[in-house]
């Protein structure tokens, strides 16, 4: 939250509720959390390293104008959190008649519309 300070004027009003949902621990009471960190500093340290790594990884591309590394970025993050099912790709489950069916468009898709 602290590093969306610089944010231009109006940007606040125009974020939607994911962006509430992604900042509340910044609503919250400081004392508490530090307390919460700092007890779980041992278990922090790793993935904090791994963010800090992913974003950098993310930054690196968006000011390369890199696409393709954004998108393999972004596919990246949805396969961890959405592993494939056994024998289809991520993005996609299974109906009962073994048909794949997706859960929205692909990336490309997205980018295909705006052009």
């Amino acid at each position: 939250a602290a590093a969306l300070a610089g944010a231009p004027p109006g940007a606040r009003e125009v974020a939607g509720p994911g962006f509430r949902d992604f900042t509340r621990i910044a609503h919250s009471d400081p004392e508490l959390w530090a307390d919460i960190f700092h007890a779980n500093h041992k278990a922090l340290a790793a993935p904090l390293q791994a963010a800090r790594s992913a974003f950098e990884a993310l930054c690196s591309a968006i000011e390369a104008g890199d696409a393709n590394a954004v998108l393999r970025w972004l596919e990246s993050a949805r396969r961890a959190l959405y592993p494939a099912p056994s024998g289809g790709s991520a993005g996609e489950a299974r109906a009962t008649s073994g048909t794949p069916v997706r859960d929205g468009p692909t990336p490309k898709e997205i980018d295909r519309a705006h052009e």
